[in-house]
């Protein structure tokens, strides 16, 4: 569901435009190695969703990102899936203590 959409999107107490949109994608894109929770961080400090004492909102950049990925606009990571970040190498030999 690419194209223009009728109904705005809100986050946070915020619309969401297109332009958000695109950025997020972008992100989401860029960051394969990341957590839901992660990208919700990384989408807060983005699109300056903060509380009243500094804190990004991290729950509502998920429910956005959640809305998004129902709609098709993004490919989250499984919900609870482990993910390795790029360029994390075990050392040699610990794999096998634990065998």
């Amino acid at each position: 569901m690419s194209g223009q959409r009728s109904v705005a999107l809100v986050a946070c107490g915020r619309e969401i435009g297109a332009c958000d949109i695109k950025n997020i994608k972008e992100v989401v894109g860029l960051f394969t190695g990341l957590s839901r929770e992660e990208l919700a961080h990384t989408i807060g400090e983005h699109l300056s969703l903060v509380t009243a004492s500094g804190r990004h909102k991290v729950k509502g950049c998920l429910r956005l990102l959640e809305k998004l990925d129902d709609l098709g606009e993004i490919q989250l990571p499984a919900s609870g899936a482990y993910l390795r970040h790029p360029g994390f190498r075990v050392p040699n030999g610990l794999e096998a203590r634990g065998q």
